[in-house]
């Protein structure tokens, strides 16, 4: 005969696995804490502390990246202060680079042939590309705005090396080496003031 009397095991309320597995399970959180929109205290004070953290960065970056500009900006203009437009003489001294160069090579080819380490031809041809170079350096200075005196130097330089560059070649072909000496000390004579003159208008 079956017992009608249940125990006391078969009664007790079930766990909240048990109601789970049951089919009857329900939140193992309460519903009122889920939608709970208050942070704690200490969840506000953490969003409170990035926020000014935030702010704090931005302002500084804000300070340090104006001051950099101004900055830059001031270098800039002591650069370009500095890189002002060239005077005409200045402009006329850098024109004629090229035959200044010329002057002081001839120089050099003179004395480099007296020595015997360069042969006729070397000479011939720096010579040839040297005339070139003072007749295109006169035609600079007639066109030029500079003052009298600064075209007046360099027409008389030129004077000088022009025709001593002539003689200089006429007396590499002759293989006469007094008058390759004379044309050297007139070439060293006109590249002297014209390297006076460079270092005078780039001061």
């Amino acid at each position: 005969m079956t017992s009608l009397t249940t125990s006391n095991e078969e009664i007790a309320p079930q766990s909240p696995p048990a109601r789970r597995v049951a089919g009857d399970a329900q939140p193992s959180v309460s519903p009122a804490l889920l939608n709970d929109g208050t942070a704690s205290p200490a969840s506000r004070r953490l969003t409170s502390g990035s926020a000014a953290h935030a702010t704090k960065d931005h302002v500084f970056r804000t300070h340090y990246t104006s001051r950099f500009m101004r900055y830059f900006a001031f270098v800039a203009f002591i650069l370009l202060a500095g890189c002002g437009p060239k005077t005409a003489d200045e402009t006329l001294v850098k024109d004629i680079g090229p035959a200044i160069s010329w002057v002081a090579t001839l120089q050099f080819a003179a004395e480099s042939w007296m020595r015997s380490d360069v042969p006729r031809l070397f000479v011939r041809l720096d010579v040839d590309h040297g005339q070139k170079a003072f007749d295109d350096a006169s035609k600079i200075v007639d066109r030029s705005p500079a003052s009298q005196s600064l075209r007046n130097e360099i027409r008389r330089q030129l004077a000088i090396a022009h025709p001593a560059a002539e003689d200089l070649k006429k007396a590499v072909e002759n293989d006469d080496r007094e008058s390759v000496l004379r044309s050297m000390r007139q070439l060293a004579s006109a590249n002297r003031a014209l390297q006076r003159l460079q270092r005078k208008e780039s001061e």
